[in-house]
């Protein structure tokens, strides 16, 4: 799929997908739903804490 646009359903499931290997979890042991909108934000926050 190159040079398509990256759809939200795409990116969100590619985000839950990498939740899980990449060991994110709740403090009760479930996987941590990672959304596009979670995602962008953390970015920022990164960002601009440099």
């Amino acid at each position: 799929m190159h040079g398509r646009r990256l759809g939200a359903t795409r990116l969100r499931n590619g985000l839950l997908a990498a939740a899980e290997p990449a060991g994110l979890r709740t403090p009760d042991g479930n996987v941590l739903v990672v959304t596009p909108h979670t995602y962008r934000l953390t970015c920022r926050n990164r960002i601009t804490r440099r």
